[in-house]
Order: structure tokens, then sequence, then C-alpha cells
């Protein structure tokens, strides 16, 4: 995909996302570390590859490293490489690890939250100077790249618990972005529902509208999964559904734990005279009560992570943050 190509996929309706876009864009050829935060499915990814794209390293490699995705066994030799023979099963040839690949352009660092406590200290030695060192060789090695961090997870919080260290908080964090989650981002949720029905609409040949009462309904749901389950939502709906014209009782039909909008505004309204409660923890009351039934009614961890389409690491921190890690099943 071309620069003008991923340009063009950006969308930043909700003024809080302007806000977001604009500061990324006005910081990204400063050499300082960036931090974003917000729940999964949020777009961390997305906006870490804006700042590269708009930045002077645009033209090296952008290298996206999932923190979740490696073991911490096998951290040392992926983020920093390996020389050869070094372990049983390495190359003959070494190979070199993602600090070195992404040399002169972009390192992302997606859900740096989950790190281990001693992968942690690795990391906050190589962003100290940049220098480091491959698996099995002595040799000291440089790599000069652009660190952007993200996470879903409350690092402050984490800090206060003792499983994130302060020290590595302070250097990752140079600047904070925060996405806000897309219950929170209506003008976001209409742009991006245009944008998935004409990318489905081009991929399967197949023509559909949304109704007025369709879009109110898509507004007013939790949507714990963000705009990766608004995405999967869409492709599931032109794939399976045969009718042309979508309406708000259909989309009820393929969303079971849906939001009614008629309670909704209820529920608002009756929340509003009580006036002791913000949208935000309103927000979060409902979620932690929506994760709890949801791991009282699944089997596994895994089914529940399914069910909210959240990765399991997402559950884990979630249920942390809400205090429910001894319903947590394996």
């Amino acid at each position: 995909m071309s620069r003008a190509e991923y340009m063009d996929r950006i969308i930043a309706k909700e003024e809080s996302s302007i806000d977001v876009f604009q500061r990324a864009k006005a910081l990204a050829d400063y050499n300082v570390s960036l931090l974003i935060t917000g729940e999964s499915g949020t777009g961390k990814d997305v906006l870490s590859r804006y700042i590269h794209e708009n930045s002077c390293r645009r033209k090296k490699a952008f290298v996206h490293i999932n923190c979740n995705t490696i073991p911490d066994s096998l951290f040392s030799s992926e983020f920093f490489g390996y020389a050869s023979g070094s372990f049983t099963g390495a190359s003959g040839r070494g190979k070199s690890g993602f600090v070195e690949v992404a040399n002169g352009g972009t390192l992302f660092i997606d859900e740096v939250g989950d790190l281990s406590p001693e992968n942690q200290v690795k990391l906050l030695q190589f962003t100290n100077d940049q220098h480091f060192y491959r698996v099995g060789e002595n040799r000291s090695r440089t790599a000069d790249v652009r660190m952007i961090f993200a996470t879903n997870v409350d690092l402050k919080k984490a800090i206060h618990e003792g499983t994130f260290r302060e020290d590595l908080y302070y250097r990752i964090s140079g600047v904070t972005f925060e996405l806000l989650p897309l219950r929170e981002r209506k003008k976001d949720l209409e742009a991006l529902l245009e944008r998935f029905c004409k990318e489905a609409q081009d991929s399967f040949h197949i023509s559909k509208t949304f109704s007025a009462d369709a879009v109110e309904f898509l507004k007013v749901q939790v949507w714990p999964g963000n705009i990766r389950e608004l995405y999967h939502l869409i492709q599931k709906i032109y794939i399976v559904e045969p009718e042309e014209v979508i309406t708000a009782k259909l989309l009820s039909g393929y969303l079971p734990d849906f939001v009614d909008p008629s309670s909704e505004k209820q529920a608002s309204m009756e929340k509003s005279q009580e006036g002791n409660r913000s949208l935000r923890e309103a927000v979060a009351a409902f979620e932690q009560s929506y994760i709890s039934e949801c791991l009282q009614s699944s089997a596994t961890r895994t089914e529940a992570a399914e069910k909210l389409g959240i990765t399991r690491a997402a559950l884990y921190n979630k249920c942390r943050k809400y205090g429910l890690l001894e319903s947590i099943k394996p």
C-alpha cells in the first residue's frame, strides 16, 4: 500500500480524534518516545503508522511488534537477534532482530504493558542508548530507531501493583496519546461504517443499505471490541444477511447482547436526573457487568474473549481492572 493510499484510510471525524491525529502529525519528526493508550481495537496501530508516514523516516522500515505474540523465553532472540549457533534450532547464519530490521525507521512496540518484568529490564536498557547485544554475541551493536509504544493496560495502576517498572514508564511516555473507545466516537463510527460497507461491497460485489434506525442502533452499542468488532460485524452481514436493507431489527440478531436504543435513552434520562454518575463511570459499570456475565456463561477464557471480540490478554487486563480475576476460567 502506497503512502497516499494509507493516508486516505485515516478516519477522524470526532473532535477528539482530529486532535489526536493533528498532534501526532506535529510531533512526527521529533525523536521522542511516544505512548499510545486505549482499549483493544481502537486503532493504536493505525495511529503509529500515521506517525511513521508523516515523519522523515517514512522511507525506512516500519516494524510492528506485538509483545503478546512473543514467548518470554524468545524475547531477546526475536527483539535483538542472535549469533550463529547460539542455541539449539538457531539458524547457522544467525539472525537480525526487530531492532536491526527497523534501523533508520520506526519500531512500534504494541502491548508493552504485557511484557514480563525480566523483559521490561531488557527493553529499558535498549531505550537508554539503543545499544544491544545479539544473543550469543559479545559485540555491542546500535540501532537508530524511533520507538512508539502502545498498551491497553493502565500502566500507572500496573506500577502501583508492581507489575510494570516505573523507570520504564517514564522512558516510554515522553508524549502520550489516548484513543477513546468507539462508543465515545459517534462521528467516527458513522464514517467507519461507510468505509467498511464500501470495502465489503467492493470485495463481495454485494450492495446493501443501512437504514437510519440501523445507524442509530449501532451508535448506542457498547463495542467491547471497538473498531475491530465493527469491521467484522459488517463483513459478516455482507456475507450472511440476504436482505439488502439492513434495519435495527436485523442488526439485533447479529448482536445478541445488544443495547436497545429506546431503553438506552430512558436509562440515560434517569441517570441524568440522578446526577451522580458520569458517562465514563456508567460505561465502566456496564462493561464490568457485561464481562462478568460473559465469564459466567463461558466454559473457558478463550470462549469468553471470543464472545467479547477481544484478545485473551485484553480480557485478563479488564478482569484485573474490575477485580474479576477469580472469575477467569482456564
